[in-house]
């Protein structure tokens, strides 16, 4: 910080009091550009942040009408397989039932067994998908603790730096009113 140079206490919720343009960022202070510069990366992780919840949030909701779909296509081979097991029973040369009113056992020997290997294959591709995504909340998670912890050191140094502009208290206020540090996409954790 130069010598003599005005001091910068927050006090407002833009800590860069609005300077953008290449002209007002010329003539302001080192910690006005430091404010500004903090601001836009702030800024980049809550944009990045949404994106990525946006598409998690997506590729969830295709992942739910494909696990319908699996149910359904599951439950039509459960029902042609007992209308199966039914007639073979009536001719004494079909699968028998484990006890009375259940499914009979399906095989993947045997007709039918190609159409049960693809809904296993299926059900195994769509814990996969369900896995990967899990994962990759995961991964945005910790990229937010991250960002938020390296965010708290960074003006935790500056109150360090400069003890007679503390900036920390409020602008940690000001961030955790922010979409990415209050966790908004929580909903996504819980699909």
């Amino acid at each position: 910080l130069d010598t003599g140079a005005p001091v910068i206490v927050p006090s407002q919720l833009s800590l860069s009091l609005g300077l953008h343009n290449s002209a007002q960022m010329s003539s302001a202070t080192p910690q006005e550009r430091f404010f500004v510069l903090l601001e836009a990366q702030v800024a980049d992780i809550e944009k990045f942040v949404g994106a990525t919840a946006a598409a998690l949030r997506a590729r969830l909701v295709a992942l739910q009408v494909s696990i319908q779909a699996h149910r359904r296509r599951v439950q039509a081979h459960l029902a042609a397989a007992g209308a199966e097991a039914v007639t073979a029973a009536a001719s004494d040369a079909g699968p028998s039932t484990s006890s009375a009113g259940s499914p009979p056992m399906v095989s993947a020997h045997g007709p039918g067994a190609a159409h049960v290997q693809m809904l296993q294959a299926e059900r195994s591709g769509l814990l996969n998908t369900a896995r990967t995504v899990g994962r990759e909340y995961l991964d945005l998670e910790a990229f937010v603790n991250l960002n938020y912890a390296a965010l708290t050191k960074v003006l935790q140094a500056h109150d360090r730096l400069l003890p007679d502009a503390p900036c920390w208290a409020f602008y940690k206020r000001h961030v955790s009113g922010q979409a990415w540090v209050r966790g908004d996409h929580h909903d996504i954790q819980l699909t």
